[in-house]
């Protein structure tokens, strides 16, 4: 009975003081945020890739795609060009987007724990 009590505490004090790690669910909203912004483009596929964690910070690798839905992206131009310079980072600078073509993206981000869970330095 007493190791079963030990055994139920170590379980507990595991779940309650281990901190989380990121993941892509604290990035998600805030990439679609910057994307929605493009009505041309949508962002799927979103996963963690990687994260290495430096105490004070923790570094995470996510990688998403990036789809043309309509015949212009529509993005403003300061996204715009991030799409372009994203595009070429995937080697598709020489072909004429389509309709349902899609880039892949890769991309790392440091974040840092706040009281309202992680957020992007």
């Amino acid at each position: 009975m007493r190791n079963r009590a030990l055994v139920l505490a170590l379980c507990l004090g595991t779940l309650i003081g281990c901190s989380s790690k990121p993941d892509v669910g604290d990035i998600e909203a805030g990439l679609k945020e910057v994307w929605g912004t493009c009505p041309g483009l949508k962002m799927t596929d979103l996963k963690k890739t990687n994260g290495i964690d430096h105490g004070k910070t923790y570094e995470m690798a996510a990688s998403y795609r990036l789809t043309l839905v309509k015949e212009k992206s529509g993005c403003p131009p300061e996204l715009a060009r991030l799409f372009f310079m994203l595009r070429a980072k995937d080697n598709k600078l020489d072909q004429d987007m389509k309709v349902g073509d899609s880039i892949n993206v890769d991309d790392t981000w440091t974040m840092v724990e706040s009281e309202k869970g992680w957020v992007v330095q």
